[in-house]
């Protein structure tokens, strides 16, 4: 094997799931903006960087699914005859 495989298998294995570089420099901020999140980029003075992401902030889910049945009871309440 040559000396350019070997290097490059080292870096392979030296990587990891986690970085051990330099902090972010950058932080990421969300604004609500009508029916949207917006998550935007600040630098760590406050400067506007970019847009990270952008969401529809509704929920999707129907009348019936949101309301919330009564599936429990209470096993210290007393029942009532």
């Amino acid at each position: 094997m040559s000396k350019h495989h070997e290097e490059n298998d080292d870096e392979i294995l030296d990587s990891g799931t986690h970085s051990h570089g330099p902090p972010e420099s950058y932080v990421t901020q969300v604004y609500p903006f009508d029916k949207y999140l917006i998550t935007v980029k600040l630098s760590l003075d406050g400067r506007f960087i970019g847009i990270e992401e952008v969401q529809i902030n509704k929920d999707f889910r129907s009348y019936k699914q949101k309301v919330s049945r009564k599936i429990y009871h209470y096993l210290e309440e007393p029942e009532i005859e």
